[in-house]
């Protein structure tokens, strides 16, 4: 995504380095929850954010069902590229966005397990149709690997794709559950399992609604990586409520950048349109539950919005 809508000329690009470790624990994470045609609109592939004014990748899969963000900090990256003159007509690029097939993502994390560096630099063109990792280590240019992107997503008839970021941040939203019991599907546990290997283990917070948050990283500063992720949980009738929601920190900003129905990029209207989000989404369920929602009992039957309808 640029600051324009016109397409990027040819041979313009955005350069970043970042921590080897990070993104390979950020592919890792989020490759399994990259969900299959039928799963959903655009749900088979995984969303990468490259965002040189933030100063962050960000990584996005969902089947629908759940869904995963990752987010990590850049270590450098060059300025944004202006292009058109200095005039009213000037276009800003600062951000590219495009999606992996779960091949090619998987091919990006086989060579550099391998590789087992320290610093890897991004070569993303603005057109968004390829990205290139190199290994950056050492004094000499490591290891070099080029995917392709896969082609830009358009709906069908009227649909939508399913979006991530609008399914944790709804999850987010939720008050905390301060005493219940829960249970996971097998499946469930099946598809978060290779995530919990990547992270060293799933740390967990379940809402009142019969959701469970994932939440990793330094979630007071987001200054490292941050993972949260959305799944659903059972047999939460007995959930008694918290006051607070089940995060409300930095990383929001984040998912608020994200929202493909076009959010506010950057700086202090994205935080203030991230807590703005959350303050609607407590209120909205705390209106449901007053007026008799069926999920009210948190057991996580009801008509919640997360899911393929999210826009």
């Amino acid at each position: 995504m640029t600051s324009a809508t016109a397409p990027a000329p040819l041979g313009v690009m955005l350069h970043a380095t970042l921590p080897m470790p990070d993104l390979l624990t950020a592919l890792a994470a989020t490759i399994p929850h990259v969900g299959t045609d039928k799963s959903g609109p655009g749900c088979d592939r995984l969303r990468v954010v490259l965002d040189v004014a933030g100063m962050r990748l960000c990584l996005l899969a969902t089947d629908s069902e759940s869904a995963i963000m990752a987010t990590v900090p850049l270590e450098d990256a060059d300025d944004a590229v202006v292009i058109d003159g200095d005039g009213p007509g000037a276009r800003v690029i600062d951000r590219v966005e495009l999606d992996l097939s779960q091949g090619a993502a998987k091919t990006v994390l086989a060579v550099f397990r391998r590789v087992g560096g320290e610093t890897v630099r991004l070569d993303v063109p603005a057109d968004g149709r390829s990205i290139q990792a190199t290994d950056v280590s050492g004094t000499l240019v490591g290891r070099t690997v080029r995917v392709a992107a896969m082609g830009e997503w358009g709906p069908t008839d009227d649909e939508q794709r399913v979006d991530a970021a609008a399914m944790i941040a709804h999850t987010c939203s939720q008050p905390l559950a301060v005493r219940t019991t829960c249970s996971l599907l097998p499946k469930t546990l099946a598809r978060w399992a290779p995530t919990a290997r990547a992270l060293g283990a799933l740390p967990l917070r379940v809402t009142a609604t019969g959701m469970g948050l994932v939440a990793y990283g330094d979630l007071a500063e987001a200054a490292g990586l941050v993972v949260l992720g959305c799944l659903r949980v059972y047999g939460t009738t007995d959930a008694v409520p918290a006051a607070e929601a089940a995060y409300d920190g930095p990383a929001v900003a984040a998912l608020m950048d994200l929202l493909l129905d076009g959010a506010p990029v950057g700086g202090e209207a994205t935080e203030e349109s991230a807590h703005a989000m959350v303050t609607e989404l407590s209120a909205w369920l705390h209106e449901q539950d007053t007026d008799g929602d069926p999920d009210a009992d948190g057991d996580g039957d009801g008509d919640d919005p997360v899911g393929g309808d999210a826009a």
